[in-house]
């Protein structure tokens, strides 16, 4: 029971730690994803310096809408970011509205190969060898209106950057244990963490405006 215990607390901090670092905002009034500012919010404020593009909830509907932002994404993007392709390291990071619509045109080729995936699922996409990559932030977004809830980013793995300190940060504690007041199991974890894309022109960004 302890090592279940201590398995789902650990699983439980990853995941905070994961939808912080898309989402986070220290300014939000309710106090969700506060811990430390995401890389939505980053990007968000630097926009202007990046390949930058805005689209349509509404637009979201139109049959090939995604694929041809997907394209155009890479198309307009830096030649810089471009040129990193052949190291296997660029991704689309996007909502899962923007994956599932990607992945409901696909379900409209008319192939074998297309109609085989569509009943049978697929367990990843990809736009001309590129990954699209679902955040699976829904929950979250739901909980957050200062930034956009809809979005895609196009960069390398590498440009973006998670750090998480559990040991030398002044106050750092991570421990387990039970109230017999309560009857209840607490826990409780304190540690640094903090994130940062690297270069803006290795990034391409389009949000739902």
């Amino acid at each position: 029971l302890e090592a279940a215990e201590t398995e789902l607390f650990r699983q439980a901090i990853a995941e905070s730690i994961r939808a912080t670092m898309w989402l986070g905002n220290t300014e939000r009034a309710n106090g969700s994803l506060s811990t430390f500012n995401g890389l939505l919010k980053a990007i968000h404020a630097d926009r202007e310096e990046m390949t930058y593009s805005t689209y349509e909830a509404s637009e979201l509907a139109i049959e090939g809408f995604v694929e041809a932002t997907l394209r155009q994404m890479l198309a307009d993007a830096p030649e810089e970011l471009r040129a990193l392709k052949s190291e296997g390291q660029l991704a689309f990071f996007c909502t899962s509205d923007i994956y599932a619509a990607y992945e409901n045109s696909l379900d409209n080729v008319v192939l074998d190969a297309a109609y085989e995936a569509k009943q049978a699922g697929r367990t990843g996409l990809s736009m001309r060898g590129i990954p699209v990559i679902d955040l699976q932030l829904g929950k979250y977004t739901q909980q957050i209106n200062d930034l956009p809830k809809s979005f895609i980013i196009l960069t390398d793995r590498r440009n973006l950057a998670l750090a998480v300190n559990t040991s030398d940060f002044p106050g750092t504690e991570i421990r387990m244990w039970y109230n017999p007041d309560q009857m209840e199991n607490r826990q409780r974890a304190v540690f640094m963490a903090g994130c940062d894309y690297l270069l803006p022109e290795l990034m391409s960004y389009a949000h739902i405006e």
